[in-house]
């Protein structure tokens, strides 16, 4: 910074990369979102944070990277990587990975994945991001996005990722943090779309899951 003053910011953390067989059907979440822009909202819904003003000095820039999605099958996602803004401590949170069972917490969370139980999302961070959906038995649901949490399970459909949060701080107005869409599954369901805002899709029979958009902080989609 050349030049001390008050600066707006939005910082955006990796998403989750979605997982491949063994049950692990629930979408990634999104990047923990965080924004101080005067009437825009963080991830989850939430109040713009405070005006951030900051003196000549060198500060780092973290980009945090996505969580790469799973190589082989019966394998999870990565967890997102974190971004943050060097001594002005803002910490966005990197993405829940998509895992077997329940889901996993992060910035948002993802979704949790169909078994023989009933399995809990993982939480998205307080001010970043929102929780991914829970699961039924043998229903994959999918992973939270950071305006809002990931889509249920409905009748013969898989849930969709949650929608991301809209930004115009580049001047134009652009949704980014979408969730990660659950798997189609062997019992019939039909797979979740990414949230709005560049979630991956979920894999169905013949149709491979799809990755998070690039440099969105997008959830990835998930394989069964």
């Amino acid at each position: 910074v050349t030049g001390a003053g008050e600066f707006e910011y939005l910082v955006i953390a990796g998403g989750g990369g979605g997982s491949a067989g063994g049950s692990r059907g629930g979408g990634a979440g999104a990047g923990g979102y965080r924004t101080n822009v005067v009437g825009q909202l963080s991830g989850g819904g939430s109040a713009s944070e405070a005006t951030l003003t900051l003196g000549v000095a060198a500060y780092t820039i973290t980009v945090g990277a996505g969580g790469a999605g799973a190589s082989t099958d019966d394998a999870d996602g990565i967890q997102g990587s974190d971004s943050s803004i060097g001594s002005a401590n803002i910490i966005s949170l990197g993405g829940g990975k998509a895992a077997i069972g329940g889901g996993v917490s992060g910035g948002s969370g993802s979704g949790a994945s169909g078994s023989v139980y009933s399995l809990v999302g993982g939480s998205g961070t307080a001010g970043q991001g929102s929780a991914g959906g829970n699961a039924t038995v043998v229903n994959p649901y999918a992973g939270g996005g950071a305006g809002s949490v990931g889509v249920s399970y409905s009748g013969s459909q898989s849930g969709a990722g949650g929608a991301g949060q809209s930004s115009s701080i580049t001047g134009t107005s652009l949704i980014r943090a979408g969730g990660g869409g659950g798997a189609a599954t062997s019992q019939g369901a039909v797979r979740g779309l990414g949230g709005i805002g560049g979630g991956g899709e979920g894999a169905a029979v013949g149709v491979l899951a799809t990755s998070g958009t690039a440099n969105t902080g997008s959830g990835g989609g998930s394989s069964e």
